[in-house]
């Protein structure tokens, strides 16, 4: 049985996005105010923009990840500028990667200056649905992404944040509905080895 009492479908595995979300509401909710308040315009864009991705968060994009027997649908990642859903059937699936990607940060970790410490980068880890020789392109995101795999297009990768995925669900669903599917750990690469 799943954490909430609902039976596991062994043939369906679906996540949403979480309560991280909120953060956006409250991040609107502090900043709206402080603005009208402060006449300070930054303070009101800011602030309307966090809300708006907390309504698109719980209403249009409240699927993140949904993998039955149709194949595997990546839901839209406002905070990762994919405005839109990916839907992905098995007979075009042929790996489903999981990776990290380390990156230095935005904002200073340490006091020193120009330092290039691979300790003070951040990990984001990532999906990503390989796709058989021949699929047909996507209807978006068909440009490079930074998955380790070169042939996988931006539109068929998500980070995996706001929510968190069951590996062994997932691969409990690939049992039933394709057994040719592959999952593969593709392990951690820094973001720079990107740029070279």
């Amino acid at each position: 049985m799943h954490h909430d009492g609902v039976p596991v479908d062994p043939g369906r595995y679906e996540e949403r996005y979480g309560l991280t979300k909120f953060v956006f509401l409250l991040f609107g909710a502090i900043f709206v105010p402080i603005g009208l308040l402060v006449h300070f315009w930054p303070f009101i864009v800011f602030g309307r923009v966090g809300v708006l991705v907390f309504v698109l968060a719980v209403t249009v994009y409240r699927v993140a990840f949904r993998a039955d027997s149709a194949g595997i649908t990546l839901g839209g990642d406002p905070m990762g500028f994919k405005f839109y859903a990916v839907h992905i059937p098995w007979s075009d699936v042929e790996t489903i990667i999981l990776y990290t990607v380390r990156d230095r940060p935005s904002w200073p970790v340490n006091q020193g200056f120009g330092r290039n410490d691979r300790n003070d980068r951040v990990s984001s880890n990532y999906i990503a649905i390989k796709r058989r020789a021949g699929a047909p392109a996507l209807a978006y995101g068909n440009q490079s992404s930074n998955c380790p795999d070169p042939t996988v297009p931006a539109g068929a990768t998500r980070q995996i944040g706001g929510w968190r995925l069951d590996r062994d669900r997932l691969a409990a669903v690939i049992a039933v509905a394709a057994l040719d599917v592959r999952l593969a750990d593709d392990g951690t690469t820094d973001l720079t080895d990107f740029m070279k």
